[in-house]
């Protein structure tokens, strides 16, 4: 009866990292989806077109709050649209799944 009760306590566990491995993973795919139709819009790219920048994430979560701004904004300086409202909503959305990352 006790080996039975340990499997199953150890099958619980895995669920629970399986669950939460998943809606991190479902979070940074939205993030890196709303950044990239942001992007396209920022730089003017049809579907089918690279924009000329790159934003890496764990780059950024690796940084403090000012200097995430500072790096966003020197990322961005050719964009052809303004990028404030991007830039803060991109702060905000990656301190969610920072938030959401750390256990």
């Amino acid at each position: 009866m006790q080996c039975r009760q340990i499997k199953y306590e150890k099958k619980r566990y895995i669920n629970r990292t399986a669950k939460y491995n998943r809606k991190e993973m479902r979070m940074r795919l939205q993030v890196e989806e709303w950044m990239d139709r942001q992007l396209r819009d920022l730089y003017e790219c049809e579907e089918d077109e690279e924009y000329p920048v790159e934003i890496d994430i764990d780059e950024l979560i690796e940084l403090s709050e000012a200097e995430r701004y500072t790096s966003i904004q020197e990322t961005l300086v050719d964009a052809t649209q303004p990028t404030e409202e991007f830039i803060q909503q991109l702060l905000l959305k990656i301190q969610n799944y920072q938030k959401l990352k750390t256990p």
